[in-house]
């Protein structure tokens, strides 16, 4: 499945699975940054663990350099359908 560009979001799949709906409630340089995402991704760069994320920007100089500016803390919810089972 392609990335989409600030849509997807990379996770550790022993916490989060893939396809799952996460919103993002953060900064990006100094301003809001509040966005739904799919998991869809571990990435080379991820720390494992169940509090690490990180948000698709895109290819290329310019997504590279975006993604540098966003290394913060957030909060993060996982949306379930109702009666999901919380593992």
């Amino acid at each position: 499945m392609p990335l989409t560009p600030l849509g997807s979001i990379a996770v550790d799949p022993a916490y989060h699975p893939y396809g799952a709906v996460v919103f993002v409630d953060g900064t990006y340089a100094g301003a809001p940054f509040q966005r739904l995402l799919v998991a869809q991704d571990t990435g080379g760069a991820i720390r494992r663990g169940p509090l690490r994320g990180d948000v698709f920007w895109g290819s290329g100089p310019e997504a590279g350099r975006a993604a540098e500016q966003m290394n913060g803390p957030a909060h993060w919810w996982t949306l379930l359908p109702r009666g999901a089972p919380i593992a």
